[in-house]
């Protein structure tokens, strides 16, 4: 039966993170698809040509030994041309050309005024004279012998450019390793499915795109004069050259056996920068292809794959918020299994990388970390998708940033879509979210007969159980422990938790010889079944010792087997500045009441509305330590005697309701509001509003317990708060506009039934379940509008 429970634990929570299972399902069928695909990639073979190459090069602001390195790499490879435009302002890299076209002919240096690189790059290219212009990048550097190679494609006449696998030069700085992961990522996985499944790309990427002059020559003056959304494009020419061509007709080819190196940022700062950039760049030019006929004409696969991209950031934050909503939750279990499935998965998906490059196995954290921010990037970029700039490179006095406020909204705007995801998660299975799941053999119906329930005038308990509570709990821990208090007997035992006499005395029929001489501190068992069975019928003669501590302002009760009711105890205090009749069976308490040595204080249909004086200058409670309390088919809140109505303010405390430590205290067919504040003192707690509560030193030692049925509990602070209680049975209630929780069992609360309640509209969770609570069973619970679950 243990086995049974455990896995029926497990099972809930595989059913609470269930979508998360989903997507990553969804997200590795469509990586294995395209790595399958992928498999099919074939190399183009060299084909010896007469082709003639123009290398165009963009410069500003680059490093003047990289620039240099960069022109040798390029110039090693034998073009007929290699055309340099570079800014006006920097001297030093007009300097690094002028002397590297003193060794070399057919080297042009053009010198511009006109700020940006989509004009440089159309003064290149106007001033190319061969069949094929490279465009590359100041910093990108050639391996030997890559001409005839990247020239073979172009002997097909359907060719209009041609895209390099690229990777970083000489990687060291974590940022230059994530980019390096990056670019492996992009070159081994995604560019060889697209390269099977059509004949188009996303991008020839500007570190080096080799085109054919014929296809630029007609889109030169729409990439230089491309406008989004009105706003001038100025970064993210590649993208645009790419999806101009493609547009036109002509087809794209990619040669992953050629190699482009590139520094990359060697900064984090910069990186970031750098895939906010390219990220809006990819967002204007997709959207634009999205909406355009040739792609879905031509190149469906790529136009799913663009929208798959679109998903991407936003289902991706699902995983980190499933692993903060586990470790919040105290699923250790779900915590471990996520954060191993990212390493295991991460590994699995970047294994080629890591195979070329085993030193990045250190960095896979940080590999996993830096996918949810570039996620949170993607999502940022498409808020900020109209500013436009190289924010990079280019001098701050160029290009115009985006205005403060609009970074801000933005950066709010990215926010608020995360947290839309986390409360999409939040929401799911509101109604059924549970902690631990119940057996199947555990149905427990109508616990409390309506009818029956209503309790006689009398005063004593009945050990009698109507037909509707004859179920028992599932067979594991069935028995709860109680340790003998000075003054206990079996029989008052059994008459504080209702429970039947014959069967504590079977159940510890081996240690107990003589049932009229037990020890203090001895240790019995009370079954647990027992202890579900709710007081029907009140009926005693004996009043409960009455006394009243002035300095503390409490009534205390005392007297086993004794009972009262508040109409009763005012009769005998006689006092209106304790207790108050309003009439129309209204009462008001003004001080506090405390229920021990097994007396029981009754609450029912005698009284309509029970108002507990709580107001800005201090509150009363209702307490029982080892005594009873029963309330029934009434009406218990907070009052404020200032303001006519009951207390709304809990922060300068508020009336509560509490069975602490030992006894049990039920409430059938009544409604309880407006009472319970936080407390800071954590030897205390249970001022919540109505508690149960034994301390961790108690348990095993001493046993609280109740029923809470057919009531509506709404207002308080916690609408419920169990704490190391043992079978509380809370059936058939409502909870709602509580300030932080419905329902709370913590510390070792062990058999608590949670059935067939309506929890929502609370201040955070519906039911909050501790870590330490064990064997509680919560199932048909209608759990909806709570601000998390």
């Amino acid at each position: 039966m243990a086995t049974s429970i455990l896995l029926q634990n497990y099972f809930s929570l595989i059913y609470l993170y269930f979508p998360l299972g989903i997507i990553g399902a969804m997200r590795w069928i469509i990586w294995l698809t395209k790595k399958i695909v992928a498999i099919y990639y074939k190399q183009t073979n060299e084909i010896s040509n007469n082709l003639t190459l123009s290398v165009v090069a963009t410069v500003y602001n680059e490093n003047p030994e990289i620039f240099s390195k960069a022109l040798l790499s390029w110039q090693q490879n034998l073009p007929d041309e290699i055309i340099a435009v570079i800014d006006y302002t920097d001297k030093a890299n007009i300097q690094v050309f002028n002397e590297f076209s003193k060794n070399y002919k057919n080297c042009s240096l053009i010198i511009t005024h006109i700020p940006g690189k989509r004009p440089s790059l159309a003064l290149g290219i106007k001033s190319a004279h061969s069949e094929v212009i490279a465009l590359v990048d100041s910093d990108a550097i050639w391996d030997k012998n890559i001409k005839s190679k990247i020239l073979s494609p172009f002997t097909n006449n359907s060719i209009g450019g041609v895209a390099t696998r690229q990777e970083v030069y000489n990687p060291k700085t974590i940022a230059q390793r994530l980019f390096n992961i990056h670019l492996s990522n992009r070159y081994f996985n995604e560019f060889p499915f697209l390269a099977v499944t059509g004949n188009a790309l996303t991008c020839l990427s500007g570190r080096t795109a080799i085109y054919r002059k014929l296809a630029l020559e007609n889109i030169v003056e729409d990439m230089l004069n491309e406008k989004f959304l009105g706003q001038q494009c100025i970064s993210g020419e590649d993208k645009s050259l790419t999806r101009l061509i493609q547009k036109q007709g002509w087809k794209t080819k990619y040669l992953m056996d050629i190699s482009i190196k590139t520094p990359g940022a060697p900064d984090i700062k910069t990186f970031f920068k750098q895939q906010i950039r390219w990220a809006r760049n990819s967002w204007r030019e997709d959207l634009k292809s999205l909406f355009s006929y040739w792609i879905w004409s031509r190149e469906k696969i790529l136009a799913i794959y663009i929208i798959d991209r679109f998903i991407q950031p936003f289902i991706l934050f699902f995983g980190p918020i499933s692993l903060f909503l586990a470790i919040y939750l105290k699923h250790w279990i779900i915590v471990f299994i996520i954060i191993m499935w990212w390493l295991i998965s991460r590994t699995i998906k970047i294994f080629p990388h890591l195979k070329r490059h085993p030193q990045d196995y250190v960095i896979l954290p940080i590999y996993i970390l830096n996918t949810y921010i570039i996620a949170f990037i993607r999502i940022y970029a498409l808020f900020t998708i109209k500013t436009q700039g190289w924010i990079t490179r280019w001098d701050k006095n160029r290009f115009s940033k985006p205005k403060k406020f609009i970074s801000t909204i933005s950066i709010a705007s990215t926010l608020l879509v995360v947290m839309a995801i986390g409360t999409l998660t939040a929401e799911y299975n509101k109604k059924i979210f549970i902690f631990n799941q119940p057996t199947k053999q555990l149905t427990i119906n109508n616990l409390i007969d309506k009818k029956t329930a209503k309790p006689k005038s009398e005063i004593i308990q009945e050990n009698k159980k109507t037909e509707n509570q004859k179920n028992i709990l599932p067979e594991i821990n069935n028995n709860a422990r109680y340790r003998i208090r000075s003054g206990d007997t079996l029989i008052s035992i059994s008459r504080k938790y209702n429970v039947n006499l014959k069967k504590i005395l079977q159940a510890n029929e081996s240690n107990i010889l003589n049932p009229n001489i037990i020890k203090i501190e001895e240790e019995i068992i009370i079954p647990i079944n027992e202890l579900t069975k709710t007081p029907i019928k009140l009926i005693s003669y004996k009043l409960p010792t009455v006394s009243y501590d002035n300095f503390s302002d409490t009534i205390i009760l005392r007297g086993e087997g004794s009972a009262i009711t508040i109409p009763t105890l005012y009769n005998l205090l006689r006092s209106e500045d304790k207790i108050t009749y309003l009439g129309q069976k209204e009462w008001l308490l003004k001080s506090n009441i405390l229920v021990t040595d097994l007396a029981t204080l009754i609450i029912d249909e005698n009284i309509s509305w029970l108002k507990m004086k709580s107001d800005k200058y201090g509150f009363v409670s209702i307490k029982s330590e080892n005594g009873n309390i029963g309330i029934f088919n009434t009406k218990i809140t907070s009052w404020d005697e200032l303001t006519q109505n009951p207390d709304i303010n809990y922060t300068d405390g508020r009336s509560f309701i509490l069975s602490i430590n030992s006894g049990r205290m039920d409430v059938i067919n009544s409604e309880i509001a407006f009472l319970g504040h936080n407390t800071s003192t954590e030897d205390v707690g249970g001022d919540y509003g109505l508690s149960w509560k034994i301390y961790d030193i108690r348990f095993n030692k001493d046993i609280v317990t109740g029923t809470i049925a057919n009531n509506k509990i709404h207002n308080n602070y916690y609408g419920v708060y169990i704490y190391g209680a043992t079978a509380n049975t809370i059936q058939e209630n409502e909870f709602y506009d509580n300030t932080v929780y419905g329902i709370v069992v913590s510390g070792y609360s062990n058999n608590v039934i949670i059935d067939s309640n309506h929890i929502y509209s609370n201040g955070d969770q519906g039911i909050f379940m501790g870590d330490k609570s064990f064997y509680n069973n919560i199932y048909e619970n209608n759990i909806y509008k709570n601000k998390l679950f």
